[in-house]
């Protein structure tokens, strides 16, 4: 009994601690303001039987998507507006089949009920998360067969799932990015092995992160890259936890830093699940296409002596020399037009992310 009551006097104390930091950080720095738009979405049902699972699916222009990104919610869940709208731009913006999963079934958290978010996790325990995600990437590919790869986003409760499906032995994504994250911790960054992204709010402002995890999600990250595995982090200074999904937008700091965490995360990507289609990168996937096939001509004749058909390398080198050689000058001459072509297009972005931001209009709850 002694046991049981102590365990309760803990959760009672996290969640109090929880309430406490969540009020401050709500009540300072003017979160939760509640996002209107018209929603061009639609909500199916994926998951049936006797435990139902709703998803609000965004679909691009592109009629057979080869791309998918599913979203891990705050504790607000998959019914919360603002997150629909970002699923619809990201749909637009970044061409992404984009799908919201309900993982809570209908028990999300409200402004209400956050004080209880200690007690409400231990309903959504991550084994069964993972174990519905799973089902759900299933029903995505037979939904939409054309999806060759797979990205997620979370936001806050989501976004530690960003990190956990990084990590070996996770269900395989392509990639990942998290905004303010929470509950990981070092063991969960040092697991990442997948590409990653994170915009974090300020550590100085957000417990979830604190100013010594994020120093070390940096250094960790920095030797990570180093091994070739392209994990990235930004903080936002100044902004609290929450502030690229419900922060005021009708605040010229607000807009402009969601509106960049926003394109940072379609970039990212972007980079990891579409073939490239700006004038860089379709030299640089051609550079390194022809790299690739020397190094393997090369590697080649190398093995040859040793090879049952020494002779049959070499034709094949000399073959892929030529072409190697014609496709180059072709590469030189397209790289000064997509340089040209970049600084344009990096400065449209912004204005068209300020246009959207002066036309969402916004309320608090």
């Amino acid at each position: 009994m002694m046991r049981i009551a102590v365990a309760l006097l803990a959760v009672l104390a996290i969640g109090q601690a929880e309430a406490r930091l969540s009020n401050a950080y709500w009540n300072t720095h003017g979160q939760g303001v509640v996002q209107n738009g018209t929603q061009s979405g639609k909500v199916a049902t994926w998951l049936k039987g006797d435990t139902p699972l709703d998803v609000y699916i965004a679909e691009p222009a592109n009629a057979k998507p080869i791309a998918a990104v599913v979203i891990f919610t705050d504790i607000y869940g998959f019914e919360f507006s603002n997150t629909r709208l970002w699923a619809d731009r990201l749909a637009k913006k970044g061409g992404f089949l984009v799908v919201i999963p309900d993982f809570f079934r209908g028990d999300a958290l409200t402004d209400a009920t956050r004080n209880t978010s200690a007690v409400w996790r231990t309903r959504h325990p991550k084994d069964r998360v993972l174990k519905d995600f799973t089902a759900v990437l299933a029903e995505l590919k037979k939904a939409y067969p054309s999806v060759k790869k797979i990205g997620q986003q979370g936001f806050c409760w989501g976004g530690g799932y960003s990190v956990w499906l990084s990590a070996a032995g996770a269900p395989k994504i392509a990639a990942a990015v998290g905004y303010h994250i929470s509950a990981v911790t070092a063991a969960d960054i040092d697991a990442i092995t997948g590409p990653i992204s994170l915009q974090q709010s300020d550590p100085a402002l957000d417990n979830s992160v604190n100013e010594t995890l994020y120093a070390y999600i940096e250094k960790t990250f920095k030797a990570k890259r180093a091994k070739g595995i392209p994990a990235y982090t930004t903080f936002y200074k100044g902004f609290p936890h929450g502030f690229s999904l419900r922060g005021n937008l009708s605040d010229p700091a607000y807009a402009k830093a969601a509106s960049t965490a926003f394109y940072e995360g379609v970039k990212f990507l972007k980079a990891r699940l579409l073939p490239p289609t700006d004038p860089i990168s379709r030299v640089v996937a051609l550079k390194n296409s022809l790299l690739k096939s020397a190094q393997s001509a090369v590697a080649q004749v190398v093995a040859a002596p040793k090879a049952a058909a020494p002779k049959a390398a070499a034709p094949k080198a000399e073959a892929a020399a030529p072409k190697a050689e014609a496709a180059a000058p072709k590469a030189e001459a397209a790289a000064p037009k997509a340089a040209a072509a970049a600084p344009k297009a990096e400065a449209a972005a912004p204005k068209a992310a300020a246009a959207e931001a002066e036309a969402a209009p916004a309320t608090k709850p």
